[in-house]
């Protein structure tokens, strides 16, 4: 939740008191889960009391005084019944009860955020910020282009790019930590809080050096592959997921990293200047493979399709700038899809939005 301290708690609630939103606006109805209506400046000065960590914190952030603070936190708890904080010396805590609370806080903001956002979006004035994260083999392959239509359409959007790998993308996805994200995957079922939605399929490649021993070496079986030095992805990435399954369906042991590295560029130069292997997408390579730095290794069971996704959270919609980026990667993505049908037909499985499959 680092990322919610750095929300701007004044904004937030001048944003949100701007308009009448509750003669507007059905989130600010009365919630089935509480039974009770949410004012806005109790909503927003909950969560600001949450992520500051004290009253002080809080009031400072908001402009209005401590009694002040302490008093619309009061009349919440009142009205809810039930006490929200544990209080120290050195600042609040969640009990059970603000626990509990928080999640439904924290999507009321979120929709209040998209009235303004969606107004702005119409307007073309869109200032949000859109974090998305995104595999390393992917970035520089579907990110750019979309980036680019993105901020013609909006020139103001800031954009903040998450690398790593699939699992841990997930986990900050379910944290809030990024809006969306671009992932090979799993064959395993996914949280039931995320949504997938297909975009294209890719190759991926156990790649070497272009003059390296094992491209000489004939037959070549991926038995032979066990004898070199490897540099991998880390645990948690598909790419090593599948790279493990396909040494052993061949009935062999895989092959131990001597290396690990979520850096594309770091595991090219290695694999370009030693024995070496590694396993990437094909487009990651290409430059290289027209240059004669380094190719696919010769062996059908060496290579594999890749799905990928774009996985959003299941509750709430994305906001509308982060919904615009989504929206310009998967146009990208159609592209691809069409590109590649005409060279590898029997990959193609797009579908629209679906949830994970096992």
């Amino acid at each position: 939740m680092e990322w919610l301290k750095k929300t701007d708690p004044l904004s937030i609630f001048k944003s949100l008191t701007r308009f009448p939103l509750r003669s507007h606006c059905i989130f600010f109805e009365k919630s089935s889960q509480f039974g009770m209506a949410f004012d806005r400046k109790e909503l927003v000065t909950f969560l600001s009391v949450v992520r500051l960590g004290s009253i002080g914190n809080a009031a400072a952030a908001l402009s209005i005084t401590q009694p002040a603070i302490s008093r619309i936190l009061h009349r919440l708890e009142d009205r809810l019944g039930a006490k929200l904080f544990v209080r120290h010396s050195t600042g609040m805590e969640l009990n059970a009860f603000g626990r509990a609370l928080l999640p439904h806080a924290e999507l009321l903001e979120s929709e209040a955020r998209r009235v303004q956002e969606e107004i702005d979006l119409l307007k073309g004035s869109a200032t949000g910020l859109v974090r998305v994260g995104v595999v390393p083999s992917i970035a520089a392959r579907l990110l750019p282009q979309a980036i680019s239509n993105a901020l013609l359409k909006s020139p103001k959007l800031h954009i903040h790019i998450v690398e790593s790998t699939g699992n841990q993308l997930l986990a900050s996805l379910n944290r809030r930590e990024i809006d969306f994200a671009i992932v090979g995957l799993w064959r395993e079922p996914m949280d039931e809080n995320i949504v997938a939605i297909r975009l294209f399929r890719d190759e991926v490649c156990v790649i070497g050096r272009w003059n390296h021993p094992a491209m000489e070496k004939k037959p070549l079986s991926l038995s032979d592959l066990q004898a070199y030095p490897w540099v991998l992805p880390e645990k948690g990435n598909v790419l090593w997921s599948e790279f493990h399954l396909t040494f052993q369906r061949a009935g062999l042991e895989p092959p131990t990293a001597a290396v690990t590295a979520n850096s594309v560029h770091a595991m090219k130069a290695l694999v370009a200047t030693s024995d070496f292997m590694t396993i990437l997408a094909r487009e990651s390579f290409q430059l290289e493979q027209q240059s004669g730095l380094i190719r696919a290794v010769p062996i059908e069971a060496a290579r594999w399709s890749r799905q990928l996704a774009l996985l959003c959270r299941s509750k709430g919609k994305l906001l509308p700038v982060a919904n615009l980026l989504a929206r310009e990667i998967r146009k990208i993505a159609d592209q691809f899809e069409l590109s590649s049908s005409s060279v590898q037909p029997s990959l193609l499985t797009h579908t629209d939005t679906t949830t994970p499959e096992a």
